[in-house]
Protein backbone atom coordinates (compact mmCIF):
# COMPACT_ATOMS: atom_id res chain seq x y z
CA UNK A 1 0.00 0.00 0.00
CA UNK A 2 1.67 3.19 -1.28
CA UNK A 3 1.57 6.14 1.85
CA UNK A 4 0.96 9.76 1.29
CA UNK A 5 4.18 12.01 1.85
CA UNK A 6 4.04 14.80 4.50
CA UNK A 7 3.08 17.13 1.92
CA UNK A 8 0.47 15.52 0.61
CA UNK A 9 -1.28 14.75 3.99
CA UNK A 10 -0.42 18.80 4.63
CA UNK A 11 -1.59 19.63 1.66
CA UNK A 12 -5.08 17.17 1.93
CA UNK A 13 -5.52 18.97 5.77
CA UNK A 14 -5.21 21.85 4.25
CA UNK A 15 -7.98 21.49 1.52
CA UNK A 16 -10.36 19.71 4.61
CA UNK A 17 -10.10 23.07 6.39
CA UNK A 18 -10.94 25.35 3.80
CA UNK A 19 -13.78 23.29 2.91
CA UNK A 20 -15.21 22.96 6.09
CA UNK A 21 -14.64 27.48 7.03
CA UNK A 22 -16.40 27.81 3.68
CA UNK A 23 -19.20 25.51 4.68
CA UNK A 24 -19.97 26.68 8.42
CA UNK A 25 -18.23 29.85 8.69
CA UNK A 26 -19.71 31.40 4.97
CA UNK A 27 -22.55 28.38 4.95
CA UNK A 28 -21.42 28.52 0.94
CA UNK A 29 -21.13 25.41 -0.75
CA UNK A 30 -17.20 23.99 -1.01
CA UNK A 31 -16.38 21.10 -3.76
CA UNK A 32 -13.33 19.60 -3.88
CA UNK A 33 -11.81 19.72 -8.01
CA UNK A 34 -11.07 15.82 -8.31
CA UNK A 35 -10.59 16.58 -12.34
CA UNK A 36 -8.51 19.39 -11.82
CA UNK A 37 -8.77 22.87 -13.56
CA UNK A 38 -5.24 24.02 -13.86
CA UNK A 39 -4.00 24.83 -10.19
CA UNK A 40 -7.97 25.09 -9.05
CA UNK A 41 -8.78 22.90 -6.04
CA UNK A 42 -11.73 24.07 -5.40
CA UNK A 43 -14.89 25.83 -6.05
CA UNK A 44 -16.92 27.75 -3.74
CA UNK A 45 -20.97 28.93 -4.77
CA UNK A 46 -22.82 30.94 -2.58
CA UNK A 47 -26.30 29.63 -2.42
CA UNK A 48 -29.36 31.65 -2.60
CA UNK A 49 -32.24 33.26 -1.23
CA UNK A 50 -34.40 29.69 -1.46
CA UNK A 51 -31.29 27.95 -0.46
CA UNK A 52 -30.01 26.04 -4.14
CA UNK A 53 -27.26 26.87 -5.65
CA UNK A 54 -26.11 30.03 -6.73
CA UNK A 55 -24.60 29.50 -10.05
CA UNK A 56 -21.89 31.97 -9.35
CA UNK A 57 -18.43 30.31 -8.86
CA UNK A 58 -14.83 31.18 -7.19
CA UNK A 59 -12.45 29.22 -8.13
CA UNK A 60 -9.50 28.37 -5.20
CA UNK A 61 -5.91 27.76 -4.91
CA UNK A 62 -4.95 25.72 -1.89
CA UNK A 63 -1.90 26.19 -0.46
CA UNK A 64 -0.95 24.52 3.24
CA UNK A 65 2.08 24.16 5.52
CA UNK A 66 4.62 26.00 6.97
CA UNK A 67 6.98 26.93 4.13
CA UNK A 68 4.03 29.05 2.59
CA UNK A 69 4.58 30.85 5.85
CA UNK A 70 7.94 32.19 5.53
CA UNK A 71 8.08 35.13 2.78
CA UNK A 72 7.02 37.29 5.90
CA UNK A 73 5.62 41.16 5.14
CA UNK A 74 4.84 43.55 6.81
CA UNK A 75 1.17 42.75 6.21
CA UNK A 76 0.72 39.51 5.83
CA UNK A 77 3.01 36.97 3.60
CA UNK A 78 4.28 36.88 0.35
CA UNK A 79 3.01 34.02 -1.94
CA UNK A 80 4.77 33.45 -5.34
CA UNK A 81 3.20 32.72 -8.86
CA UNK A 82 4.18 31.54 -12.00
CA UNK A 83 3.70 33.33 -15.17
CA UNK A 84 1.73 30.63 -16.48
CA UNK A 85 -0.75 30.36 -13.45
CA UNK A 86 -0.83 34.35 -13.31
CA UNK A 87 -1.89 34.30 -16.93
CA UNK A 88 -4.23 31.07 -17.00
CA UNK A 89 -6.31 32.80 -13.91
CA UNK A 90 -6.18 36.23 -15.22
CA UNK A 91 -7.75 34.97 -18.90
CA UNK A 92 -10.24 32.40 -16.63
CA UNK A 93 -13.89 32.45 -16.64
CA UNK A 94 -13.91 32.42 -12.71
CA UNK A 95 -12.57 34.90 -10.14
CA UNK A 96 -9.56 33.13 -8.57
CA UNK A 97 -8.36 33.47 -4.68
CA UNK A 98 -5.35 31.89 -3.04
CA UNK A 99 -5.69 30.43 0.25
CA UNK A 100 -2.43 29.79 2.37
CA UNK A 101 -3.66 27.58 5.52
CA UNK A 102 -1.99 27.14 8.46
CA UNK A 103 -2.36 23.82 9.28
CA UNK A 104 -1.06 23.60 13.15
CA UNK A 105 -3.42 26.86 14.13
CA UNK A 106 -5.99 25.74 11.57
CA UNK A 107 -6.28 29.54 10.02
CA UNK A 108 -6.61 30.26 6.49
CA UNK A 109 -6.44 33.53 4.77
CA UNK A 110 -6.57 34.46 1.08
CA UNK A 111 -6.30 37.04 -1.58
CA UNK A 112 -8.02 37.98 -5.37
CA UNK A 113 -5.67 37.46 -7.83
CA UNK A 114 -5.85 39.92 -10.25
CA UNK A 115 -4.05 43.15 -12.03
CA UNK A 116 -4.26 45.10 -8.77
CA UNK A 117 -2.94 42.03 -6.57
CA UNK A 118 -0.21 40.82 -9.02
CA UNK A 119 3.50 42.33 -8.42
CA UNK A 120 5.92 41.32 -10.92
CA UNK A 121 9.11 39.59 -10.02
CA UNK A 122 10.79 39.94 -13.56
CA UNK A 123 9.86 36.29 -15.22
CA UNK A 124 6.97 35.54 -12.56
CA UNK A 125 4.84 37.22 -10.44
CA UNK A 126 3.80 37.16 -6.42
CA UNK A 127 1.00 38.19 -4.26
CA UNK A 128 0.54 40.01 -1.02
CA UNK A 129 -1.90 37.44 1.35
CA UNK A 130 -2.97 39.90 3.89
CA UNK A 131 -2.97 39.12 7.83
CA UNK A 132 -6.23 40.74 8.05
CA UNK A 133 -7.90 38.78 5.06
CA UNK A 134 -9.24 35.16 6.97
CA UNK A 135 -10.78 33.20 5.20
CA UNK A 136 -13.43 32.78 7.96
CA UNK A 137 -14.46 36.49 7.74
CA UNK A 138 -14.51 36.33 3.96
CA UNK A 139 -18.17 35.98 2.76
CA UNK A 140 -18.86 39.65 2.26
CA UNK A 141 -15.62 40.48 0.37
CA UNK A 142 -16.22 37.08 -1.84
CA UNK A 143 -19.53 38.20 -2.89
CA UNK A 144 -18.32 41.66 -3.99
CA UNK A 145 -15.95 39.41 -6.20
CA UNK A 146 -18.39 37.47 -7.65
CA UNK A 147 -21.09 39.88 -8.16
CA UNK A 148 -18.17 42.43 -10.18
CA UNK A 149 -17.48 39.17 -12.13
CA UNK A 150 -20.80 38.35 -12.47
CA UNK A 151 -21.79 41.87 -13.96
CA UNK A 152 -18.97 42.09 -15.99
CA UNK A 153 -19.82 38.87 -17.68
CA UNK A 154 -23.19 39.78 -18.23
CA UNK A 155 -21.85 42.74 -19.75
CA UNK A 156 -20.24 40.84 -22.49
CA UNK A 157 -22.50 38.19 -23.32
CA UNK A 158 -23.23 39.84 -26.73
CA UNK A 159 -19.66 40.31 -27.21
CA UNK A 160 -18.37 36.85 -26.16
CA UNK A 161 -21.05 35.16 -28.40
CA UNK A 162 -20.09 36.78 -31.17
CA UNK A 163 -16.78 35.38 -30.80
CA UNK A 164 -18.04 31.70 -30.82
CA UNK A 165 -19.80 29.69 -33.23
CA UNK A 166 -23.06 29.88 -34.47
CA UNK A 167 -24.28 26.51 -33.25
CA UNK A 168 -22.93 27.67 -29.99
CA UNK A 169 -24.52 30.90 -29.74
CA UNK A 170 -27.69 29.91 -30.58
CA UNK A 171 -27.84 27.29 -27.36
CA UNK A 172 -25.93 29.78 -25.30
CA UNK A 173 -28.97 31.94 -25.36
CA UNK A 174 -31.17 29.36 -25.38
CA UNK A 175 -29.72 28.43 -21.76
CA UNK A 176 -29.28 32.45 -21.31
CA UNK A 177 -33.42 32.63 -21.25
CA UNK A 178 -33.73 30.83 -18.04
CA UNK A 179 -30.16 30.73 -16.32
CA UNK A 180 -28.54 34.43 -17.40
CA UNK A 181 -25.35 33.61 -14.85
CA UNK A 182 -24.26 30.29 -16.15
CA UNK A 183 -25.15 31.15 -19.74
CA UNK A 184 -22.57 33.96 -19.30
CA UNK A 185 -19.86 32.37 -17.09
CA UNK A 186 -20.00 29.80 -20.01
CA UNK A 187 -19.72 32.13 -23.16
CA UNK A 188 -16.95 34.09 -21.27
CA UNK A 189 -15.36 30.95 -20.85
CA UNK A 190 -15.35 29.76 -24.21
CA UNK A 191 -14.82 32.62 -25.77
CA UNK A 192 -11.90 34.35 -23.56
CA UNK A 193 -9.83 31.39 -23.09
CA UNK A 194 -6.70 31.14 -24.90
CA UNK A 195 -7.51 27.87 -26.95
CA UNK A 196 -10.36 25.69 -27.26
CA UNK A 197 -8.79 23.03 -24.83
CA UNK A 198 -8.64 25.08 -22.29
CA UNK A 199 -12.20 26.03 -22.89
CA UNK A 200 -13.43 22.85 -22.86
CA UNK A 201 -11.74 22.08 -19.74
CA UNK A 202 -13.85 24.44 -17.85
CA UNK A 203 -16.58 22.90 -18.82
CA UNK A 204 -16.13 19.32 -18.72
CA UNK A 205 -14.85 19.64 -15.36
CA UNK A 206 -18.18 20.83 -13.72
CA UNK A 207 -20.81 18.38 -14.93
CA UNK A 208 -22.81 19.41 -12.15
CA UNK A 209 -22.56 22.57 -12.98
CA UNK A 210 -23.75 22.65 -16.41
CA UNK A 211 -26.35 19.99 -15.16
CA UNK A 212 -28.13 23.25 -13.66
CA UNK A 213 -27.86 24.85 -16.20
CA UNK A 214 -29.90 22.59 -18.28
CA UNK A 215 -29.44 20.98 -21.83
CA UNK A 216 -28.88 24.19 -24.37
CA UNK A 217 -25.72 24.61 -21.73
CA UNK A 218 -24.76 20.98 -22.70
CA UNK A 219 -25.32 21.37 -26.16
CA UNK A 220 -23.18 24.33 -26.08
CA UNK A 221 -20.07 22.73 -24.99
CA UNK A 222 -20.50 19.76 -27.26
CA UNK A 223 -21.12 22.09 -30.25
CA UNK A 224 -17.85 24.18 -29.43
CA UNK A 225 -15.79 20.94 -29.29
CA UNK A 226 -17.47 19.17 -32.63
CA UNK A 227 -16.65 23.01 -34.17
CA UNK A 228 -13.51 22.71 -33.06
CA UNK A 229 -12.37 19.15 -33.74
CA UNK A 230 -11.56 18.08 -30.07
CA UNK A 231 -13.24 14.64 -30.56
CA UNK A 232 -11.90 13.34 -27.64
CA UNK A 233 -13.53 16.53 -25.51
CA UNK A 234 -17.01 15.77 -27.94
CA UNK A 235 -17.08 12.87 -26.85
CA UNK A 236 -17.40 13.26 -23.13
CA UNK A 237 -19.95 16.77 -23.56
CA UNK A 238 -22.15 14.53 -26.14
CA UNK A 239 -21.50 12.26 -22.47
CA UNK A 240 -22.67 14.76 -20.41
CA UNK A 241 -25.37 15.83 -22.71
CA UNK A 242 -27.13 12.04 -21.88
CA UNK A 243 -26.51 12.97 -17.94
CA UNK A 244 -28.43 16.28 -18.31
CA UNK A 245 -31.57 15.45 -20.36
CA UNK A 246 -32.80 11.68 -19.73
CA UNK A 247 -34.63 12.04 -22.26
CA UNK A 248 -31.91 12.33 -24.91
CA UNK A 249 -29.47 9.95 -23.58
CA UNK A 250 -29.69 7.03 -25.82
CA UNK A 251 -28.94 9.66 -28.76
CA UNK A 252 -26.77 11.39 -27.11
CA UNK A 253 -24.52 8.36 -26.22
CA UNK A 254 -25.17 7.52 -29.86
CA UNK A 255 -23.33 10.91 -30.83
CA UNK A 256 -20.59 9.83 -28.26
CA UNK A 257 -19.96 6.80 -29.52
CA UNK A 258 -20.02 8.12 -33.12
CA UNK A 259 -17.58 10.56 -32.21
CA UNK A 260 -15.04 7.64 -30.37
CA UNK A 261 -14.44 6.23 -33.71
CA UNK A 262 -12.42 9.06 -34.47
CA UNK A 263 -9.85 7.76 -31.95
CA UNK A 264 -10.90 4.89 -30.15
CA UNK A 265 -13.04 2.36 -32.02
CA UNK A 266 -12.78 0.31 -28.96
CA UNK A 267 -14.70 3.02 -26.69
CA UNK A 268 -16.82 3.16 -29.50
CA UNK A 269 -18.19 -0.14 -29.57
CA UNK A 270 -18.74 0.11 -25.83
CA UNK A 271 -20.71 3.02 -26.14
CA UNK A 272 -23.01 1.54 -28.53
CA UNK A 273 -24.11 -1.09 -26.21
CA UNK A 274 -24.71 1.60 -23.72
CA UNK A 275 -26.80 3.09 -26.08
CA UNK A 276 -29.11 0.00 -27.09
CA UNK A 277 -29.08 -0.69 -23.64
CA UNK A 278 -30.78 3.00 -23.30
CA UNK A 279 -32.75 2.76 -26.27
CA UNK A 280 -34.81 -0.06 -24.77
CA UNK A 281 -35.63 -1.51 -28.42
CA UNK A 282 -36.98 1.96 -29.43
CA UNK A 283 -36.62 2.28 -33.00
CA UNK A 284 -33.41 5.46 -33.09
CA UNK A 285 -32.21 6.18 -37.06
CA UNK A 286 -28.65 7.51 -34.50
CA UNK A 287 -28.00 3.83 -33.30
CA UNK A 288 -28.96 2.55 -37.22
CA UNK A 289 -26.09 5.40 -38.17
CA UNK A 290 -23.96 3.82 -35.44
CA UNK A 291 -24.33 0.62 -36.42
CA UNK A 292 -23.40 1.49 -39.94
CA UNK A 293 -20.06 2.76 -38.25
CA UNK A 294 -18.89 0.53 -35.81
CA UNK A 295 -19.64 -2.86 -37.86
CA UNK A 296 -18.22 -2.18 -41.21
CA UNK A 297 -17.90 -5.70 -41.88
CA UNK A 298 -22.61 -5.88 -42.24
CA UNK A 299 -21.93 -3.13 -44.77
CA UNK A 300 -21.10 -2.58 -48.45
CA UNK A 301 -18.84 -0.22 -50.20
CA UNK A 302 -16.94 2.95 -48.02
CA UNK A 303 -17.89 1.52 -45.16
CA UNK A 304 -21.52 3.56 -44.90
CA UNK A 305 -23.74 1.62 -47.22
CA UNK A 306 -26.63 0.42 -45.73
CA UNK A 307 -29.26 -2.73 -45.53
CA UNK A 308 -32.62 -1.65 -48.04
CA UNK A 309 -34.58 -1.54 -44.44
CA UNK A 310 -32.12 0.58 -42.47
CA UNK A 311 -31.79 3.06 -45.54
CA UNK A 312 -35.70 3.43 -45.56
CA UNK A 313 -35.15 4.17 -42.00
CA UNK A 314 -32.88 6.56 -42.50
CA UNK A 315 -34.69 8.24 -45.16
CA UNK A 316 -38.04 8.74 -43.25
CA UNK A 317 -35.57 10.73 -40.46
CA UNK A 318 -34.61 13.01 -42.78
CA UNK A 319 -35.13 16.04 -40.42
CA UNK A 320 -32.27 14.36 -38.00
CA UNK A 321 -28.90 16.24 -38.93
CA UNK A 322 -26.46 13.39 -37.75
CA UNK A 323 -28.50 11.15 -40.18
CA UNK A 324 -28.46 13.84 -43.01
CA UNK A 325 -24.65 14.35 -42.50
CA UNK A 326 -23.90 10.50 -42.87
CA UNK A 327 -26.35 9.80 -45.97
CA UNK A 328 -24.57 12.88 -47.39
CA UNK A 329 -21.22 11.34 -46.19
CA UNK A 330 -22.03 8.06 -47.66
CA UNK A 331 -22.80 10.02 -51.17
CA UNK A 332 -19.25 11.14 -51.34
CA UNK A 333 -17.51 7.92 -50.83
CA UNK A 334 -19.77 6.42 -53.23
CA UNK A 335 -19.00 9.50 -55.34
CA UNK A 336 -22.42 10.26 -56.60
CA UNK A 337 -21.54 14.34 -56.27
CA UNK A 338 -25.50 14.97 -57.03
CA UNK A 339 -26.94 13.00 -54.63
CA UNK A 340 -24.08 14.24 -51.64
CA UNK A 341 -24.59 17.82 -52.87
CA UNK A 342 -28.65 17.56 -52.23
CA UNK A 343 -27.82 16.02 -48.71
CA UNK A 344 -25.50 19.00 -47.64
CA UNK A 345 -27.91 21.69 -48.85
CA UNK A 346 -30.66 19.87 -46.98
CA UNK A 347 -28.42 20.04 -43.60
CA UNK A 348 -27.29 23.41 -43.92
CA UNK A 349 -30.78 24.48 -44.63
CA UNK A 350 -30.94 23.61 -40.65
CA UNK A 351 -27.14 24.51 -40.26
CA UNK A 352 -26.44 27.50 -42.39
CA UNK A 353 -23.12 28.28 -40.50
CA UNK A 354 -21.78 25.09 -40.41
CA UNK A 355 -18.36 25.57 -41.89
CA UNK A 356 -17.06 22.18 -41.95
CA UNK A 357 -20.42 20.95 -44.11
CA UNK A 358 -20.29 24.32 -46.27
CA UNK A 359 -16.66 22.66 -46.86
CA UNK A 360 -18.37 19.09 -48.19
CA UNK A 361 -20.72 21.06 -50.04
CA UNK A 362 -17.48 22.97 -51.74
CA UNK A 363 -15.86 19.70 -52.27
CA UNK A 364 -18.59 17.90 -53.52
CA UNK A 365 -19.98 20.99 -56.34
CA UNK A 366 -16.16 20.70 -57.12
CA UNK A 367 -15.53 17.01 -58.20
CA UNK A 368 -19.47 17.09 -59.70
CA UNK A 369 -18.06 19.68 -61.87
CA UNK A 370 -15.61 17.62 -63.63
CA UNK A 371 -18.03 15.06 -64.36
CA UNK A 372 -20.85 14.68 -67.05
CA UNK A 373 -23.34 15.46 -64.29
CA UNK A 374 -21.51 18.94 -63.67
CA UNK A 375 -24.32 21.58 -63.57
CA UNK A 376 -23.73 25.40 -64.62
CA UNK A 377 -22.01 27.10 -61.38
CA UNK A 378 -20.88 24.01 -59.71
CA UNK A 379 -17.38 25.45 -59.70
CA UNK A 380 -18.84 29.60 -58.74
CA UNK A 381 -20.82 27.74 -55.61
CA UNK A 382 -17.60 25.78 -54.28
CA UNK A 383 -15.66 28.83 -55.05
CA UNK A 384 -18.11 31.13 -53.04
CA UNK A 385 -18.79 28.39 -49.98
CA UNK A 386 -14.67 27.55 -49.54
CA UNK A 387 -14.41 31.67 -48.74
CA UNK A 388 -17.13 32.00 -46.70
CA UNK A 389 -15.99 28.74 -44.38
CA UNK A 390 -12.84 30.40 -44.11
CA UNK A 391 -14.09 34.41 -43.21
CA UNK A 392 -16.52 32.36 -40.83
CA UNK A 393 -13.80 30.52 -38.54
CA UNK A 394 -11.91 33.57 -39.14
CA UNK A 395 -14.39 35.67 -37.28
CA UNK A 396 -14.74 33.38 -33.95
CA UNK A 397 -11.72 31.36 -33.99
CA UNK A 398 -8.90 34.24 -35.10
CA UNK A 399 -6.62 33.95 -38.26
CA UNK A 400 -3.99 32.60 -36.26
CA UNK A 401 -6.22 29.52 -35.29
CA UNK A 402 -7.42 28.57 -38.81
CA UNK A 403 -4.04 27.91 -40.10
CA UNK A 404 -4.89 24.39 -41.16
CA UNK A 405 -8.59 25.20 -42.24
CA UNK A 406 -6.84 27.81 -44.72
CA UNK A 407 -4.51 25.05 -46.59
CA UNK A 408 -7.64 23.06 -47.02
CA UNK A 409 -9.45 26.11 -48.75
CA UNK A 410 -6.28 27.26 -50.50
CA UNK A 411 -5.67 23.85 -51.76
CA UNK A 412 -9.44 23.74 -53.19
CA UNK A 413 -9.52 27.34 -54.52
CA UNK A 414 -6.55 26.75 -56.16
CA UNK A 415 -7.35 23.79 -57.94
CA UNK A 416 -11.05 25.71 -58.65
CA UNK A 417 -8.56 28.16 -60.69
CA UNK A 418 -6.63 26.14 -61.97
CA UNK A 419 -9.61 24.50 -63.49
CA UNK A 420 -11.11 27.85 -64.58
CA UNK A 421 -7.48 29.33 -65.90
CA UNK A 422 -7.27 32.14 -63.90
CA UNK A 423 -4.83 33.59 -61.72
CA UNK A 424 -5.37 32.29 -57.57
CA UNK A 425 -6.07 35.74 -56.16
CA UNK A 426 -3.22 36.81 -53.71
CA UNK A 427 -5.53 37.38 -51.07
CA UNK A 428 -6.28 33.62 -50.95
CA UNK A 429 -2.24 32.47 -51.03
CA UNK A 430 -1.46 32.80 -47.66
CA UNK A 431 -2.65 30.40 -44.90
CA UNK A 432 -2.83 33.06 -41.89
Amino acid sequence: MTRKSNSGLTGDQALTIVQLAIEADLNWIARAQPLHDYGIDMHAEPVGIDARPSGRLLGIQIKGGPAYFKRVAKDGWWHPISAAHAQYWLNHALPVVVILVNVELREAFWVEVNERTLVSTGKNYKVLVPRHQSLAGARSDWEQVLEARHLAALERFDDNISRLPPSVGTSLRATFSKDPVRASVLALSLAQAPDAVTAVRFALARPEWIKAAGSPAALAVANFCAEHGLYNELVDAHLMCANTDPADAPSATARAAIAALVDSPTRAAELELSAKRLARDVPNPLLDVLTARVHPEKLDRGNLAFEPDLAERLAADGSNLVVLQHEAARAMLQRDWSKAVLGYERYLQSRPHDSARMLDLARCHFYRSGTPHSQPGDADRALTLARAALDQRRSWRGRAACTRLSLCVNQLLSDLRRMQRQPLPRSFVSPH
